[in-house]
């Protein structure tokens, strides 16, 4: 029964991916130095960041309590106009937090 539920299965992804995220970020930072690849260490970055939207997808289904392709199918039927003006936002406050973020770590010194 608790296997049905969206937001269960949700829940495990989003703690699966951090579990994961944070391996991966950790192998980064103690090993990415000893990694020579054409690229250097971001192309290990780039593999360890996977888990991440894994648990980006399992936060967006346990808040929703739907599955993240019923959730695309649905951003698909909008009508194109409403989909990039919500696009335009998204992005907006995606990029306005971030800059929020910085500046109040900046602010108490953090960075």
């Amino acid at each position: 029964m608790l296997r049905e539920n969206n937001r269960f299965i949700g829940f495990g992804k989003l703690v699966g991916g951090s579990l994961a995220f944070a391996i991966g970020f950790w192998i980064v930072m103690t090993y990415g130095d000893d990694v020579r690849t054409y690229r250097g260490p971001v192309s290990l970055a780039i593999v360890a960041s996977f888990p991440g939207v894994y648990a980006l997808i399992g936060m967006v289904e346990l808040c929703t309590g739907e599955k993240i392709s019923k959730i695309s199918d649905r951003w698909n039927d909008m009508p194109a106009l409403l989909q990039w003006l919500l696009g335009i936002l998204i992005v907006a406050l995606a990029i306005g937090i971030t800059i929020g973020i910085f500046l109040a770590l900046a602010y108490l010194r953090i960075i």
